[in-house]
């Protein structure tokens, strides 16, 4: 099977849950914690353990007043409220559908006003707890 274009992928929020269809990027963010364990015998060269994993989603969207997914994540900022985050491979949850989910809370929300662009909205959620692979069914 080939590659998957963006345009086809979904984020969602919340139970319902509900699509933030007027976000144009969103990138899954993974890394994981080093524990240095150098010592004299290493011979010069660092060596490390894996410590905790984090993850986040940084997200830009356009700004639409009556939107009920950006109303949902201003809500959920303001009042550092924890919010349940679905990206899918795909833009309607189906059999096929593959990705990632988690809870997050958000930690930026910034609003951008250019000149000769949409007014846009960027998100970064970081995740609490694991990051769950989302399989097909």
């Amino acid at each position: 099977m080939g590659g998957k274009r963006g345009m086809d992928c979904e984020l969602s929020i919340g139970a319902g849950p509900t699509v933030v269809g007027e976000a144009r990027n969103a990138k899954l963010n993974g890394s994981t914690g080093e524990i240095d364990v150098s010592s004299r015998g290493s011979a010069g060269w660092k060596e490390i353990l894996p410590s905790l994993n984090e993850w986040s989603v940084d997200c830009d969207a356009v700004w639409v007043t009556d939107s009920a997914a950006l109303e949902l994540l201003i809500t959920a900022w303001h009042t550092r409220a924890s919010i349940f985050v679905k990206l899918l491979d795909q833009l309607v949850a189906g059999a096929q559908a593959q990705g990632f989910s988690g809870t997050a809370y958000i930690t930026k929300l910034e609003r951008a006003e250019s000149f000769n662009d949409a007014v846009m909205l960027s998100i970064t959620l970081k995740g609490t707890g694991a990051l769950t692979l989302v399989d097909p069914t």
